[in-house]
């Protein structure tokens, strides 16, 4: 009989479990792929609607414990330590997703019985307002002591919040994959998503993203509006949700532009959409990766984004502006005749997106930071 490895048992940390998360999402796009070697439970302390991942997450195996919020830091600390002393040598791995939320786990490494600690960071910002991103980012400084590993979706976003740590043998970029298959570009999706909404003769520009500042919604619509001064049948598809949306929606309507653009809302027919679509904008403020450039990249648009995108999630057919430049001149850019990638799968797949290889990656490193760690009855 062959070895059989003993399943790595991690215990996660997000703010939400929700599908309009990023972070949530990415997690899950991996969970879907490693359960049989790795168990994940998951602490959480926020609800945003009841669209959320918490009956796959159970369908796997997994465990879900809501918390209050560590900025309730004596409720919080009360029931982690409760949690800790009832699952104690439980866990291999603490697994936390917020690096300026480390302070809030100096000693879990003690309190889960000498697990590994590992920060993962997804942005290059540490808050989307000067407060919160002056306080966090104070926050992540005094917290980089606390993992023993760093995580990051890209190298700029490792260098960013952990510094020059990152650098050495305890960094990891762990890409944000994703199921490249589901994303490909089909001309059935195409003329099935265009007879959908109505466009089979349009020109239709598209964008995947919540509707937070960070996506840049604003200057979206001004950069369609200009498009759509010379360009009549141009059409905008904007894929999402989030407190800002009907502030957008707003905009749309005073500029008289409300009836070329579509809010689909959230979606679970993303990459149908996608082959619907000409070109994807994405002048993001900031950008940790750029999980929906992946995903446009694969289905081969071209893809006219702002320059503050991180090297890695550039690959095939885009086209970097800086956010300097005017909406009048971006949509000049937009205009111009650009075809789809007819190599976009491969050339994506190539960069280390294909979520089946980097799955494989994942529980790799996991068993290596646990071996090297040596703290661990996992291996």
């Amino acid at each position: 009989m062959g070895y059989v490895l003993k399943k790595i048992n991690v215990l996660m940390f997000v703010s939400n479990t929700n599908k309009k998360s990023g972070v949530a999402t990415v997690i899950m796009n991996y969970y879907s792929n490693v359960y049989e070697a790795v168990h994940m439970d998951f602490i959480y302390f926020e609800d945003l609607d009841t669209n959320n991942y918490n009956d796959q997450i159970r369908k796997y195996g997994g465990r879900i414990y809501k918390f209050p919020s560590p900025f309730k830091f004596i409720d919080f600390r009360k029931q982690l330590k409760d949690f800790c002393s009832e699952h104690y040598k439980e866990y291999d791995i603490f697994h936390y997703h917020f690096p300026f939320l480390g302070v809030f786990f100096i000693d879990i490494s003690k309190l889960l019985g000498r697990c590994v600690v590992i920060s993962h960071a997804h942005a290059t910002k540490f808050g989307e307002c000067l407060i919160s991103n002056l306080r966090n980012g104070v926050a992540a400084k005094l917290s980089v002591n606390v993992p023993d590993y760093y995580f990051a979706c890209s190298k700029k976003a490792g260098v960013h919040n952990f510094g020059n740590r990152f650098n050495s043998d305890k960094g990891y970029v762990v890409n944000n994959a994703i199921q490249l298959k589901h994303f490909v570009f089909s001309a059935e999706n195409r003329d099935s998503a265009r007879d959908e909404l109505g466009m089979q003769d349009k020109f239709v520009v598209g964008h995947i993203g919540n509707f937070t500042p960070q996506k840049n919604h604003i200057f979206i619509i001004d950069v369609f509006n200009e498009i759509l001064k010379r360009n009549r049948k141009a059409e905008l598809l904007l894929i999402g949700d989030g407190y800002l949306r009907a502030c957008i929606k707003e905009k749309t309507e005073k500029l008289g532009i409300a009836s070329n653009v579509h809010f689909t809302g959230v979606r679970n027919d993303v990459g149908r959409l996608l082959s619907g679509m000409d070109l994807f904008l994405f002048p993001s403020l900031f950008e940790g990766l750029g999980i929906a450039l992946i995903e446009a990249q694969t289905n081969g648009l071209p893809c006219l984004v702002s320059d503050v995108i991180p090297e890695e999630a550039k690959i095939c057919n885009c086209i970097e502006l800086s956010l300097n430049k005017s909406a009048k001149e971006w949509s000049e850019v937009a205009l111009r005749d650009v075809h789809r990638e007819s190599d976009a799968y491969d050339l994506v797949k190539n960069a280390g997106f294909d979520l089946d290889i980097e799955s494989t990656k994942l529980v790799d490193i996991y068993r290596k930071c646990i071996k090297d760690r040596g703290e661990s009855n996992a291996i």
